[in-house]
């Protein structure tokens, strides 16, 4: 069982060769295609997804009608897989309504660097899985840029620029 499954658009190839080269430098290991899996191919997106702990989907504004996602989406939901939106810029909030990610709570971070973003993540990951990857102490209670105090994610939304 690897611990994540990507499903991203292939024009966000070079974020997810970075993204997963990082990841696995950390010791998480990754499904993504197409060196795992044929991203088109439902069956084989399918058996990397029910072999995973926690998916992560890379989001930007044409994820609403990109196949791979929303096919990604449903197995996800199917198999009450784990979700992390990887939000890459600001979306209309028409694109979680849709998708009910907006009855969620979720970390936007589409102003933070890479690694900012890239520690968000390993926060969610860690918090769903239960497996401290990191050295960093994260804490998913800290207060958001509202003052808000989070509550426990189901779904988190990271955004990378």
């Amino acid at each position: 069982m690897k611990d994540l499954c990507l499903v991203y658009q292939k024009e966000n190839k070079t974020l997810i060769k970075k993204l997963v080269s990082k990841l696995e430098s950390d010791g998480i290991s990754c499904w993504i295609a197409p060196r795992d899996y044929k991203q088109e191919e439902k069956e084989s997106l399918k058996s990397a997804i029910e072999d995973s702990r926690i998916v992560v989907l890379i989001i930007d504004k044409n994820s609403v009608s990109n196949k791979e996602i929303i096919s990604g989406l449903n197995i996800s939901l199917e198999n009450k897989s784990e979700i992390i939106p990887f939000v890459l810029e600001k979306i209309d909030s028409g694109l979680y309504s849709d998708y009910f990610f907006f009855v969620y709570s979720w970390v936007a971070a589409y102003e933070n660097t890479f690694d900012e973003a890239y520690d968000l993540l390993i926060e969610a990951y860690e918090e769903l899985s239960g497996n401290k990857k990191s050295n960093k102490k994260l804490n998913l209670a800290k207060k958001n840029k509202s003052g808000q105090k989070n509550q426990r994610p189901i779904f988190f939304a990271i955004a990378a620029i």
